[in-house]
């Protein structure tokens, strides 16, 4: 797979990433982990998203146009992998933007130099509106999280409180047996957690 150039400077993903209430550490730390950065590309700011294998190989991009809200996956992108954050605990928080998860890491208060034992992950969701939406959905890169990482048995789906977000979950819960405690958790207020992180006061 071919990545994206990385841009000497992060300036532009810095203001756009703080604009939208990411912390500073929460920026610094994905960036110095390798998996998100700035690049410019036709005249235009882009975001990259990188998903690494459990060797850090990256497997996955997702560039994402600084001007648009949507994200593409670079051609060669496997699908069992996504952008994440690799802990070492029982519990992995999964959802269903890039952005969202940064948002959930700042409300943590996520620092790389701090011991954060639990995994983050980002999924594609299959809309309500497809006929062929399953009814039983395992995401491969939710299996392959969980391949990787044995210890996690506890999975919490952050998805957006939409009717796509609370399907999506209802019909992952349902594709799994009882190894796994699953629990749906859509943001405490708004649609997003972005959302949720706009209105929440800092300490």
């Amino acid at each position: 797979m071919s990545l994206p150039e990385r841009d000497a400077s992060q300036s532009m993903l810095e203001r756009w990433m703080r604009k939208r209430g990411i912390s500073h550490e929460v920026i610094n730390s994905f960036v110095d982990y390798g998996v998100l950065y700035q690049h410019f590309s036709k005249k235009k700011y882009h975001i990259v998203y990188i998903g690494t294998d459990s060797d850090e190989v990256p497997q996955y991009a997702a560039v994402q146009d600084m001007d648009k809200n949507s994200v593409v996956d670079a051609e060669g992108s496997s699908e069992h992998y996504n952008f994440s954050y690799r802990g070492f605990g029982s519990h992995l928080y999964v959802f269903d933007s890039h952005l969202d998860m940064l948002s959930y890491a700042t409300l943590r208060g996520f620092r790389k130099n701090r011991p954060f034992e639990d995994s983050l992950l980002t999924v594609p969701t299959v809309s309500s509106d497809n006929e062929s939406a399953p009814a039983y959905w395992r995401p491969p890169v939710i299996i392959r999280m969980l391949s990787d990482h044995p210890k996690i048995r506890f999975i919490h789906l952050c998805f957006s409180n939409t009717e796509d977000g609370r399907q999506a979950a209802q019909s992952c819960i349902s594709g799994w047996h009882d190894k796994y405690f699953f629990t749906h958790e859509p943001p405490p207020s708004g649609v997003t957690y972005n959302d949720h992180l706009l209105v929440t006061p800092r300490k």
